[in-house]
Formats: C-alpha cells, structure tokens, sequence
C-alpha cells in the first residue's frame, strides 16, 4: 500500500538526489544496530565447545536442502557484512546517476523515513532487546510482492512508483528508486571512476560499475531480494545474489536477512532468552577508554567512506570491521555500545614501515610489535594495520585468511600475508590462533601454520637460512576472534 498521507511527487534531479542519499542513509543504519546484537554475544559463545549454533536450511549442492548449523553471531555478522556490501552499491548507483554520495553518521533516535515501523523500537541493546528491531527492518511490505531476479526490472511489479517523502519499507523506497533512475538515466562514462569494486570478487555476476540501465535495475533487485528476499525461490537467493564459491559466508548468503534473522528468533522462542550467552542491557554508561576507541574508529570511518565514494579511488575500509571488535570490548568493559560521531576524529595511524600480518612473520631484526625481536621470524605479534574481515587490509602483506577465494586479478588471495596490494587480502590480522581453513587445498589447518610454512619456505630460498623457531602464542593472538573457526 502507498504510505498514508505520504507526499507523492514526480520524479526530478533534486528528488531522485534524496531518495539515493535516503537509500545511503538507511544502508549505513543497519550496521551499528546490526554490529550491537553480535557484539552482545560472549566471545565462548562463538566459537569452539561454548559455540551457540542455529539451524538454516541451505542447499545440498544436488538441487535439494539441507539444514545445518550455523553459529548465530556469523549469522548477524553475515548480514552485516552484506549491508556494506548494500551500501557500496547504493553509492555506484548515486554516482552512476551523476550524484555524488552523501554518507553521514546515522541518529539511530531518528530512523530513514522508509523505516517508520521500528520508530519507538530499541536500537541500541544486545541481541535479545534488538532481534525484533532487525526483523522490522528488513521487513517486506505485505501489500507488496517485489520478486525480482536479475532478468526482471523492478518497474514490472506493483508497487510505489513516485517520490515520497516517506515509504512503507525499504523495498518500497527501492522500488520507487527504480522509476527514477528509469525517468532521468543519462548515461555518462565520467561517472564510472567515482564507482567502487571491492566487491567485485565476492559477486561476479553482478556488475560493479553500473553503466546501464539494466544494471542499475539489478543493483537494486540484488539489494531488495538479499535483504527482503520476496523473489527468492524456495527461500533462496537467485544465483546470480549469492557470493561465489568459497568466499565468506558463501553458504548463509543464500539466505536472506529477514529469514536469517528469524531463524534466531525462532531459536531464542524455543530455547529462551538465556539460551544464546550475551552480556546484559545497562543503562547507557557514558566515557570510557573502550568507548573512546569505538567513537574515534567509527567516526574516522565515517568520515573515510564519504570522501572515498566523492572521489576515484577505491574504497579504504580499514576500520570498518574493528568497530564489531571494539564494540564488544564495551560490552565486556561493562558499557553499552554507544554509535556516537565526532567531526575531527584524531587521524589513522601512519602505515607501518614494515608491515607483516602476524606472529613470527617479520622479515627483520625490530620488526616485531614490540620491536625487540632480534631475528627474522621472532617478531612477537602483527604490526600490519588491525584488520578482521576480507579487502579491508590497507596494505601489501598484511592479509590473512580462512576463506577460499580469488582476487581481481585470479590470484589466491586467500593465501596469508602474500596478498600483492590493499584490498587484496584475506581476513584478519593479527591471525588468531583459532582460524581455519574448512575447505580448499589447506583444509583443516590453521591460517598462522600455512602463513608460516609459506614464510619459511620463501625466507630460506632469499637467504639460504632457516627461520628461528617462534615462541607461544602470544595474548594479542589469543584475544583475536576467529572469523572462520574449525568446523
């Protein structure tokens, strides 16, 4: 149905330019929300013999399901990771239109306007208080059935078709979306370099650079049936949606986000609430050294995402991943996560000179973390600029991983610390000790072992020497989350 008493008007430049900046705006606010649940929940609940696992039915690989098990903080965390992803995207289509992105911190007291319902809903908390917020959120519009697929522009279906200055959901806002672009498309190839592909790995078959109208039909169907899901087929993504073949969470992006989260609330219905270990809602404890840390990281990535997507280079999203990091670090500290913006965030801390992703990996005297190491391969811990998740390493050397996959250019990027440039790298570092490889050549060892052995391998063909061996694991390895854990 079309909003009551929304403003309907006809599609033009200065309303198309806010129902982009509209459709950036509630991209950005799911993260924070989003990244507070998995926060919430306690580091032995995500991994190894504490891990809390839900069941999701996926595909068996022989045209059939199977219902396995996932663990629930993976499980937001899937989704959070496609809201980038969904932001990125939102971003190219609003440079593709010759609009250059707005991206500003949310106010999560004051939700996009296409998000009415969650309005007196929490949106700070853990995972108990959020799980029916984040199911508002991705909500379809029951009034409408948007089942896109990539060979289906969304302008087929029924659905709002105006500016408004409102919208029932997100897909209503998107679907409108659609008719404006469709109205005022005026293709101009000065707009690809402003578009971003750090994803494009991760989603061949969905075109980075949008560059046609059938293309930016299809960014918008991918958005709206990743988080939505109405056109999926039997529960599933169309093909074309889901990330490729071993990439992170390959297998749960099959799903979509409102079915994925209401897994967890069907979890939490059946089990209780004390079922999934999360640290407690408080009252709002302001200050802090933990708190501190998440504003000054969010703000600076606030503030790196609005000057990349206004400008040709690619996107840095160093940072980006810490925030869940550092927001479990409040949680832990006894201080719920704040998602508060500062304008001058203190810098990014220069690059290091030479950076190295983990433990025993540095190629010379002093070039561990604490710089006391007196030999190649005896460096204490990473100096590589923190980092936990796949192409948010901002650096050659600094990658780590867990994830099969291939680089633009079809290298394995997957392989620890020989990613060639930033972007390229794998997942995390420093490497946990606790990161595995669950499938391709290195299957069932850890990231730090074949990074390693690969190290040693190289060090001894420059040199003719071995390595020193490396002593115990050191705390700041220990107290990394493994983002693929042994299955």
């Amino acid at each position: 149905m079309e909003t009551p008493n929304a403003n309907q008007e006809e599609w033009t430049p200065e309303n198309l330019a806010k129902a982009l900046d509209t459709a950036i705006a509630v991209e950005l606010f799911t993260i924070p929300v989003y990244l507070s649940a998995a926060s919430s929940i306690k580091e032995e609940a995500r991994s190894g013999d504490g891990a809390v696992n839900i069941d999701v039915t996926i595909h068996d690989g022989n045209g059939g399901t199977k219902v396995e098990p996932f663990n629930v903080y993976n499980v937001i965390m899937s989704v959070a990771v496609q809201e980038m992803f969904h932001l990125t995207m939102a971003c190219n289509l609003a440079n593709a239109m010759g609009h250059r992105p707005n991206v500003t911190a949310p106010d999560l007291n004051n939700p996009p306007s296409c998000l009415s319902g969650i309005i007196g809903m929490p949106v700070k908390g853990n995972l108990n208080t959020l799980i029916d917020t984040m199911l508002a959120i991705e909500a379809p519009d029951p009034n409408y059935h948007y089942p896109e697929t990539p060979d289906r522009n969304p302008t087929q279906f029924d659905g709002p078709k105006y500016y408004q200055d409102s919208y029932d959901s997100i897909g209503d806002l998107y679907h409108a979306l659609a008719y404006g672009v469709r109205k005022l498309w005026n293709y101009n190839s000065d707009n690809n370099a402003y578009q971003k592909t750090n994803f494009k790995s991760k989603y061949p078959s969905v075109s980075a650079v949008i560059s046609t109208l059938n293309e930016a039909y299809n960014a918008i169907s991918c958005i709206t049936e990743q988080g939505e899901g109405n056109g999926s087929q039997y529960g599933f993504m169309p093909p074309d949606y889901v990330p490729a073949s071993g990439q992170q969470f390959q297998e749960l992006d099959e799903v979509d986000h409102w079915e994925r989260f209401n897994y967890i609330k069907e979890y939490i219905n059946a089990h209780g609430e004390d079922a999934i270990p999360q640290y407690s809602d408080m009252d709002e404890v302001l200050g802090g050294e933990a708190q501190d840390n998440l504003t000054e990281t969010y703000s600076r990535v606030i503030n790196q995402l609005n000057e990349d997507f206004k400008t040709k280079k690619q996107l840095d999203l160093r940072g980006m991943a810490d925030t869940g990091n550092l927001a479990t670090a409040c949680w832990k500290a006894g201080i719920m996560p704040q998602w508060d913006y500062i304008q001058n965030p203190t810098p990014w801390p220069p690059p290091p000179a030479h950076p190295h992703s983990c433990q025993g990996l540095n190629a010379c005297k002093n070039q561990g973390h604490t710089k006391d190491n007196d030999c190649a391969g005896a460096g204490l811990c990473a100096t590589a600029v923190d980092h936990s998740c796949q192409y948010t390493n901002s650096c050659k050397y600094q990658g780590g991983c867990g994830y099969p996959g291939r680089s633009e250019s079809g290298a394995p990027d997957y392989n620890p610390r020989e990613n060639t440039c930033a972007g390229n790298g794998g997942c995390q570092s420093p490497i946990s000790p606790r990161q595995y490889y669950n499938s391709g050549e290195y299957q069932g060892k850890t990231v730090w072992e074949v990074a390693r052995t690969m190290y040693e391998a190289a060090y001894k063909k420059q040199t003719g020497n071995e390595l020193k061996p490396v002593g115990e694991v050191t705390a700041r390895r220990n107290a990394v989350h493994p983002t693929s854990p042994k299955n």
